[in-house]
């Protein structure tokens, strides 16, 4: 199911990562049910298993259920990701940011910079650039050098939308 994964802050250091068709219908809920001064600070166009998964990587920063801690840094990281409700969403350049929204999490979870990430993949910093935003996606071979590169962590699933823009182009 496709909608978004938003973020709303409670105004006291925690923030509500979840999924909904309706961002802005779902901070008015929110928003009631919390009694504090809550912000929706922005969405962006997801599933809900990227949600989970969004949830996972997150999991160390978790107070309860789908709030987390404001102040990590990962946390602060993912929502400065997010367009803010107030602004039209983008338009994707292809699809190949399916394949850069794992690769970055999982550069940041290493906490590595583009060129470090790049070199450990098999690959140049721009080319890192280019496929994290969108702007590129993976060779099969480069896919087969960033997954064997990974120590595991990305798998073949995580470059289905390469393949498929590949088939489509």
């Amino acid at each position: 199911m496709t909608g978004y994964v938003y973020a709303i802050s409670d105004g006291c250091g925690r923030v509500k990562l979840g999924f909904s068709k309706n961002p802005k219908s779902r901070f008015v809920k929110v928003s009631t049910d919390n009694g504090a001064k809550c912000a929706l600070l922005g969405s962006v166009p997801a599933t809900r298993e990227q949600e989970q998964e969004l949830h996972t990587l997150l999991s160390r920063h978790r107070l309860n259920g789908e709030w987390f801690d404001e102040s990590a840094k990962a946390v602060r990281h993912f929502i400065s990701f997010l367009r803010p409700p107030d602004k039209p969403p983008r338009k994707q350049r292809t699809d190949a940011r399916g394949a850069g929204i794992p690769l970055k999490a999982w550069r940041i979870r290493h906490g590595l910079d583009q060129g470090k990430a790049a070199k450990k993949l098999g690959m140049t910093q721009q080319n890192l650039s280019m496929i994290e935003n969108g702007r590129s996606h993976p060779s099969l071979k480069l896919m087969r050098s960033i997954i064997a590169n990974s120590g595991g962590e990305l798998c073949a699933a995580d470059f289905v939308h390469c393949v498929e823009a590949a088939r489509h182009a």
